[in-house]
């Protein structure tokens, strides 16, 4: 298993027997990734098991990884960009993989005269979309979509219309965005919001997450984007995980606070993305969840049989629970909720670990 952020090589993690989690290291991969950063969002394809990534740094472009289902990278290019940028997370479909080149950009300045981290908005920097085949050669196989300025930290999902002339993407677009606005710019602790924590910090509405369509003609190079809804703010969102990178009905998506900032996380949206229909369940008031992970059940036949999983932080008592949601259901009462002893820190990501997945791996040489 592998622990991911966006700036350093992956780290190797193993799980005990005894539920225990065993650091090794840094992994890189034979050393093809020796000294360079790789994504926290790299996506792996139901259908080959290949896992798509990239890695960026404060120079302008990214590297562009295919990995099998092995563990060997088996092709790695260099994407030329214009300038640096921050670019958090990625798309696939069946035979193209999806960047964004956004207008969030390196201005080291920022840091040295304001003390701020060093990513602002730049409406100059033009916004783009990248779609490149899976296997390309080189970034010459590459065709860019122009689309309206914005950002976009995480996708939901993207794939090809049955034409294949055309790609669809879901993901949660702000119009303007700062990182240093995350805890509030400062006026609540980043440290993820302890018992301490008050509540009423100002968001600006432009920085808050819509839930976006984007749809790309790959051969006339058309673009149309809109909100699939502005009934909540949204961000986090998840998908069935055999369906990534193909036809999806739903996402399930972490519904935001209209005046906190994140990872402030007020509950969980169920959307259809071609209509924008959905469900929502709050937490209870004062308490604050996180990205909500979807589980299938066993022998499911329908896209949303399933389960959702999140911690909930109880500020009253500085203790979390870990809650079990009916996916299909979006009942507010919980399928189970399991008390425990002590506070979870918010964590952005997650993934469910099946008992079998856990045995293949105790099987396993690390």
């Amino acid at each position: 298993m592998l622990a991911l952020v966006e700036d350093q090589p992956p780290t190797l993690i193993k799980i005990l027997e005894d539920g225990n989690l065993e650091t090794k290291g840094l992994y890189d991969y034979q050393g093809k990734f020796a000294h360079r950063a790789f994504t926290a969002h790299p996506k792996i394809c139901p259908i080959t098991g290949e896992a798509m990534g990239f890695g960026y740094n404060i120079n302008p472009g990214i590297h562009y990884d295919v990995i099998s289902k092995e563990g060997v990278v088996t092709s790695s290019i260099e994407i030329k960009l214009p300038k640096a940028v921050m670019m958090h997370d990625m798309a696939i479909t069946e035979h193209y993989t999806i960047f964004f080149d956004l207008s969030l950009v390196f201005d080291p300045k920022v840091m040295v005269l304001q003390s701020r981290i060093p990513f602002v908005f730049d409406r100059t920097h033009p916004s783009r979309i990248g779609v490149i085949p899976r296997y390309a050669r080189s970034d010459a196989e590459m065709k860019w979509f122009h689309i309206a300025p914005c950002f976009l930290f995480h996708t939901a999902n993207a794939w090809e219309t049955k034409s294949h002339k055309e790609i669809v993407i879901y993901g949660c677009r702000s119009d303007n965005f700062e990182l240093d606005q995350l805890g509030g710019g400062g006026r609540a602790p980043f440290e993820f919001v302890g018992k301490d924590y008050k509540a009423g910090s100002f968001v600006r509405p432009d920085y808050q997450p819509v839930l976006y369509e984007w749809v790309l003609n790959l051969e006339t190079g058309a673009v149309s984007e809109r909100p699939v809804t502005h009934e909540c703010y949204l961000e986090f969102p998840r998908i069935h995980p055999d369906l990534n990178g193909l036809p999806s009905r739903y996402s399930y998506i972490a519904i935001t606070s209209d005046v906190n900032p994140l990872p402030v996380l007020e509950g969980v949206a169920k959307v259809e993305l071609a209509t924008g229909r959905i469900s929502k369940v709050r937490w209870p008031e004062g308490h604050y969840g996180s990205e909500a992970v979807f589980v299938p059940r066993r022998g499911a036949q329908d896209e949303d049989d399933g389960y959702l999983l999140s911690f909930v932080y109880r500020p009253d008592t500085d203790l979390s629970d870990f809650v079990v949601l009916d996916a299909k259901t979006m009942s507010s009462v919980p399928v189970c909720t399991v008390s425990l002893p002590q506070r979870v820190p918010f964590g952005f990501h997650g993934i469910w670990v099946s008992e079998e997945e856990i045995r293949a791996q105790l099987g396993a040489e690390a």
